[in-house]
């Protein structure tokens, strides 16, 4: 007697095979904590909503806040999009 499995059924244990064999091939390293070697600066500190320069030199795109329209916080890290920062909050 044979078995036939959907399309779906093949696809959901292909993928679960393939998380075994990726918790298998993973080491056992413990994650490291976030380590803020200098913190970023507004570049300009009179205005409302400053860009901030990160420590390699470059000045975020953005003045301010893409998801809550506030200013900048220095200590979240940039997402670099071709080579320029852009500042979250």
């Amino acid at each position: 007697m044979s078995v036939r499995l959907s399309a779906r059924m093949q696809r959901n244990l292909a993928f679960g095979a393939f998380l075994l064999l990726l918790g298998a091939c993973s080491r056992d390293v413990p994650p490291e904590p976030l380590v803020f070697e200098g913190m970023a600066a507004y570049d300009d500190t009179t205005a409302e909503f400053p860009r901030v320069r990160y420590e390699d030199g470059t000045l975020s795109m953005n003045d301010r806040c893409i998801v809550r329209q506030v200013k900048l916080n220095r200590k979240m890290g940039a997402v670099y999009v071709n080579g320029r920062p852009i500042g979250f909050c």
